[in-house]
This record gives structure tokens, C-alpha cells and sequence, in this order.
């Protein structure tokens, strides 16, 4: 996520509690335990909707400390909520076996 030293921002548009837990695994499953890289994953989804819920998952391994510089949004409330919901999505995943592999997560993970 970083482009030339500095960190890309994501323009985000939905949050985790908005995204279905199968399309959230699924995205998981390709970012994080097959090692896809998100813009590679982006040209497969078809539907914005997808891509947008993309956008959203290639922040769980964005260090905490790090995640209000690498997210863009109009939308100054989400930004604030999205730090509540990534880390219940970050426990649903576990709790169903999908942990994310070279995590830069931080002491919880």
C-alpha cells in the first residue's frame, strides 16, 4: 500500500459491518491467506459494490496507529466507526479460523 515512500490512500466507501460474511471471508481468503495483491483481486470483482468492500478489507493488516492516514472518505463518521467494526471483523474472522497471515496488525493479533 505504499507508492513511492509514502502510503496510499484507500478511498473507502463502506465499512465491515456492511460487508456479508461470506463476501467478507471470501475477500480475506484471497488478500490475506493466498497472497493476492489488492489491485490484482480489484480487476477480478465485477461489481463496484465488491470492489468497494475490497477497499475496506485491505485495511485489516494496516498497522492501528497507521489506519486513520491510509483511509480517504467524505465521510468523517466512518472513519470514526470503521475503527470499531475492523477490529469485531478481525474476531469474527478468528473465531471462525481465518486468521490473517504477515498481519501488521499490532498486539492483538
Amino acid at each position: 500500500m505504499k507508492e513511492g515512500g509514502a502510503m496510499k490512500k484507500i478511498k473507502l466507501s463502506t465499512c465491515f459491518c456492511r460487508i456479508p460474511f461470506e463476501k467478507l471471508s471470501e475477500l480475506v481468503h484471497l488478500r490475506f491467506i493466498v497472497g493476492m495483491e489488492t489491485e490484482e483481486i480489484m480487476k477480478q470483482l465485477p461489481s463496484r459494490e465488491d470492489r468497494e468492500r475490497l477497499a475496506a478489507v485491505a485495511l485489516l493488516d494496516v498497522d492501528p496507529a497507521n489506519l486513520e492516514a491510509a483511509i480517504e472518505t467524505e465521510d468523517p463518521m466512518l472513519a470514526k466507526h470503521l475503527f470499531g467494526c475492523r477490529e469485531k471483523a478481525l474476531k469474527i474472522l478468528k473465531e471462525h479460523g481465518i486468521e490473517l497471515r504477515g498481519s501488521r496488525r499490532g498486539a492483538d493479533g
